[in-house]
């Protein structure tokens, strides 16, 4: 049976359909007060700080300070995220802290946006059912609540392709590819993996629409992705390939590294949330021929799946550029669901409800418990870096966030993490191997001979094995204070 049978048509009168611009931004503020509440409850920087946001933080502020990724330190990704993020590092006189702060706010907002799109685009293409909970699951879905909260690239990610997609799916005119092209373009220059959208609107593109739709969308693409990262080609020269693309490609192993422990995150985790996204693509797939959205959110879901499974590092929180397609999936089957269940009982909007809720329950729970996790630890080293390191002295910590917290950017290495993996000799089975390499530790040596102040911590330890904290214990002496603090600070002895 056609899926069309099941589903509620896009032009039926209901009254949810008056209200919609309310009910997404009722959605979207929710959203965004999961998203800042904690911040607001526990202060910014009592809210547990991930490695990559310092890294990506410290990028920005340093980049609009004249000191220049690539050619000047070793950053992984290409520039589009640090020119968004730049834009808080130009408010007068804040601090590097500060503009840490101001970006985990600034990041809650785009949150609330992206949750806001995904809705309107579910509900474009299936009705207010499918709108409500496409905005209810990305609201509430835990890895992106947690990093729509923070200078990471996939609230950037998300919304550059979200705007892409509503702009290529909203209308047929090479007007609109133009335009869906140039978001998809500045996608790519936050993530090489932004292209996967391009793939996506490619494999939508209606048939004898390629030379008024997807030549413009690719040629917009391809412009707007090379004005973002030609320059810095021609600045950073092999530096920025080697740092974008070749380090990708070269990389050991971490993370989550089995395929059925990559497989468990990405369909058993909210198992309630998944079974509808996978009921989503099932139907999405009876119309795959017929439907240019269906072509476009499965080609993305499967596309990004699979990349989960291939790419030699992998994290629980990448499921946050998932979260778009698996969403508007999510939205699909229930309004699917909801029409079936009114077709045979007056109280079909209850059994709609009760399904949402369970969907979003879980993730809800997750996020704020979650939420409840805070930690004084990093206020303690801020305040002792404050007062006890002088202003023109070499701090290094091996997270950046370390000493942004105290107001300072890092010197000489940003990510120690990418920059020590980049020495490694040979071909590491995983990242824990390739910091027990020689090469690994000499690219950290040089900071460690020309600061005065080491902050190691567990990431300390972890990157310098025995080898490096031999160095350590030989250069530098732990600061008398650090047991009674928790501060694991290092003074070069002479």
């Amino acid at each position: 049976m056609p899926l069309r049978n099941f589903l509620p048509s896009v032009t039926e009168s209901e009254p949810l359909r008056k209200h919609r611009a309310a009910i997404l931004f009722a959605l979207a503020l929710g959203a965004l007060v999961l998203r800042v509440l904690p911040l607001l409850r526990w202060g910014p920087w009592q809210v547990p700080v991930d490695y990559d946001e310092g890294v990506y933080s410290a990028a920005a502020q340093l980049m609009f300070h004249g000191t220049l990724p690539y050619r000047d330190f070793v950053f992984v990704h290409p520039p589009g995220l640090l020119y968004f993020l730049g834009s808080t590092a130009l408010i007068p006189s804040l601090d590097a802290s500060q503009v840490f702060v101001a970006s985990r706010f600034v990041a809650a907002l785009v949150g609330a946006a992206n949750t806001l799109l995904v809705g309107h685009l579910a509900w474009k293409w299936r009705g207010p059912v499918a709108g409500i909970f496409a905005a209810a699951m990305y609201a509430t879905f835990p890895e992106v609540a947690i990093v729509e909260r923070g200078a990471f690239l996939e609230p950037v990610l998300n919304f550059s392709c979200l705007l892409g997609a509503l702009f290529w799916l909203r209308s047929s005119t090479r007007a609109s590819a133009w335009i869906a092209g140039a978001f998809f373009g500045y996608a790519i220059s936050v993530k090489l993996t932004g292209g996967i959208f391009v793939a996506a609107a490619l494999a939508s593109t209606p048939a004898g629409a390629w030379k008024k739709q997807a030549v413009p969308l690719i040629l917009a693409t391809l412009l707007v992705s090379g004005l973002m990262l030609m320059p810095w080609a021609l600045m950073a020269g092999h530096d920025f390939i080697n740092d974008t693309i070749l380090f990708h490609l070269h990389r050991p192993r971490d993370g989550v590294t089995g395929i059925g422990e990559r497989l468990n995150q990405l369909l058993l985790a909210f198992p309630t949330m998944r079974v509808l996204a996978l009921g989503g693509v099932v139907l999405a797939l009876r119309e795959l021929s017929a439907s240019r959205e269906s072509r476009f959110f499965i080609s993305a879901f499967a596309l990004i799946s699979l990349s989960f499974l291939t790419t030699a590092t992998y994290w629980n929180q990448y499921n946050a550029f998932l979260a778009p397609a698996q969403t508007v999936l999510c939205g699909l089957a229930g309004a699917a669901l909801f029409a079936a269940a009114r077709a045979r009982h007056s109280r079909g909007g209850l059994v709609a409800g009760l399904v949402l809720a369970a969907c979003v329950f879980p993730g809800l729970r997750q996020v704020v418990m979650k939420n409840r996790s805070h930690s004084d630890n990093l206020e303690l080293l801020a305040n002792y870096v404050r007062t006890a390191v002088p202003a023109g002295e070499c701090v290094y910590a091996f997270e950046p966030a370390w000493t942004l917290a105290a107001g300072r950017l890092p010197t000489l290495v940003v990510d120690s993490y990418a920059t020590m993996l980049m020495g490694a000799e040979g071909r590491p089975a995983d990242a824990a191997s390739a910091f027990q390499s020689q090469g690994s530790l000499e690219r950290i040596l040089p900071v460690m001979n020309e600061c005065k102040w080491i902050v190691r911590g567990l990431r300390g330890e972890e990157q310098l094995g025995e080898r490096g904290d031999a160095v350590l214990k030989e250069k530098f002496s732990q600061v008398e204070n650090t047991a009674s603090t928790g501060v694991d600070v290092w003074k070069r002895k002479n």
